[in-house]
C-alpha cells in the first residue's frame, strides 16, 4: 500500500547493497519533482527496526505532522515533495539481542504495564488520529518530543 501524506510522494527501493530495485524510481523522482516545481524535497528513510508497511506508517505520521504545521512557520512559495526510501532492515529481536545494552528487553514490558493507553491518545489526539499503536508512537517518538506515557494523578 502506498503511503498516503499531503505532498507528493516519491519511493526509491534500495536492496541489501544499496542499489536501487527498481531503475525507474529515480527518474520518476526527478521528473515529478520538475514537473510540480518542488522547492524542498524531503528524503526520508526508515530505521533498522522497520519494514515498509511500518516505514510507510512513520512517514505518514511524520509528513502529516509536518503539514499541519505549515500555518506556523514560514513556508510560503514552498512546493514540497517527498523521496522515501525504502531498504530492506532487520527486525531486532529481543531474545537474540539479550541482554545487550541495545535491547530494551524487560523495560519494555514493565512500561507497557504502567503505559496509559488512553490517557495517551486522549492527550495526543494527533496519534489517535494517525492509527499507529500508541506505545510504539511513544518510544520511537513521544519519549523524544516530551509527550507524556504515565498518569498516575500526575502525568509524567
Amino acid at each position: 500500500m502506498p503511503v498516503q501524506i499531503p505532498y507528493p510522494y516519491f519511493e526509491l527501493e534500495l536492496d541489501a547493497k544499496g542499489k536501487p530495485v527498481d531503475a525507474k524510481q529515480l527518474p520518476a523522482l526527478i521528473d515529478g519533482v520538475k514537473k510540480n516545481k518542488t522547492t524542498d524535497l524531503f528524503i526520508v528513510a526508515h530505521g533498522w527496526n522497520n519494514d515498509e508497511k511500518e516505514a510507510h506508517a512513520l512517514y505518514q505520521e511524520l509528513f502529516t505532522n509536518v503539514k499541519a504545521q505549515e500555518k506556523n512557520v514560514g513556508v510560503k512559495g514552498c512546493i514540497f515533495a517527498v523521496a522515501g526510501i525504502i531498504w530492506p532492515s532487520k527486525k531486532f529481536d529481543a531474545a537474540e539481542d539479550s541482554p545487550n545494552a541495545a535491547s530494551l528487553g524487560k523495560g519494555t514490558e514493565r512500561l507497557a504495564a504502567q503505559f496509559d493507553t488512553l490517557g495517551y491518545l486522549a492527550n495526543n489526539p494527533d496519534v489517535a488520529a494517525a492509527g499507529v499503536n500508541p506505545l510504539d508512537h511513544f518510544l520511537t517518538f513521544g519519549i523524544y518530543e516530551g509527550r507524556q506515557a504515565v498518569n498516575d494523578g500526575v502525568w509524567h
